[in-house]
């Protein structure tokens, strides 16, 4: 299992960090996990064409989190594509995805392949999505409008990633990605602006760690990061060690984790 980080940034972008979305290689599918920035060039940039994707997973649709998908969509009809494409979203945002996609027209000039839209229950206890390499499960997130987390195993080795999108810390997440191999979690923020990350919906660094702890989990990637006032990501990752004493990263875009 390869876990590519196609952006690593928080709504608010910087120079070198996108809108944070991920590529997942599971087996032979590849699956992408929310869909900000330009995704099309990012894939293309590990060597994947986007008609490639068998499955695009939204856990909210926060502009940062979805705006890239209608030029995706077309993309993919410009590439030819021919089957099938699942598409994700949490239930309670459906009428929005489709009107995301009913303003772009996408309906009518997506010709060459079709679009299956699947609404994501509020439920854990089977899977969301299966196919001869991999299962995603969704599970609870706690945002500002309604979210998931994905879950997505690799049968063959059994190597598990957790992508929370955006939340506040919360044990119902933790239980979600219990023994996982890697949890991705958001963390918008240092200690020092807790207070904003409570205000906003999202996480401090010290409290993915206390999720991370928590699960159990072997790995913790941290990413959304909102550098203010000049803070580095070095010091997120201090603060995250200071808790979990598992293997932290703080992913570049355009980056790579084997699992």
């Amino acid at each position: 299992m390869k876990v590519h980080f196609l952006g690593t940034a928080s709504a608010l972008v910087t120079r070198d960090r996108d809108n944070s979305s991920l590529l997942v290689e599971s087996g032979s599918d590849l699956i992408l996990l929310d869909c900000g920035g330009n995704p099309a060039g990012k894939i293309l940039y590990f060597n994947y064409r986007p008609a490639d994707l068998n499955a695009v997973f939204l856990t909210h649709l926060h502009i940062d989190h979805c705006y890239g998908l209608p030029a995706l969509l077309f993309h993919m009809f410009l590439e030819k594509r021919t089957t099938s494409l699942e598409l994700f979203c949490p239930e309670e945002e459906f009428s929005a995805l489709n009107g995301q996609l009913s303003s772009h027209d996408i309906e009518n000039d997506v010709r060459t392949y079709s679009i299956h839209k699947n609404p994501v229950p509020l439920q854990e206890t089977s899977a969301l999505w299966e196919t001869d390499d991999t299962l995603v499960y969704a599970g609870p997130a706690f945002h500002s409008r309604p979210t998931r987390a994905y879950r997505v195993i690799e049968k063959k080795s059994g190597r598990t990633v957790v992508f929370t999108g955006d939340t506040i810390p919360s044990d119902e997440v933790a239980k979600f990605a219990m023994n996982v191999d890697l949890l991705v979690h958001e963390a918008t923020y240092l200690e020092s602006h807790s207070d904003l990350a409570s205000e906003y919906g999202h996480s401090t660094a010290g409290q993915a760690a206390q999720i991370a702890l928590k699960a159990n989990a072997r790995a913790l990637a941290l990413i959304h990061f909102e550098c203010l006032s000049g803070s580095s990501v070095e010091e997120y990752r201090s603060e995250a060690a200071r808790i979990f004493k598992g293997r932290i990263y703080t992913p570049d875009d355009l980056s790579t984790l084997h699992l």
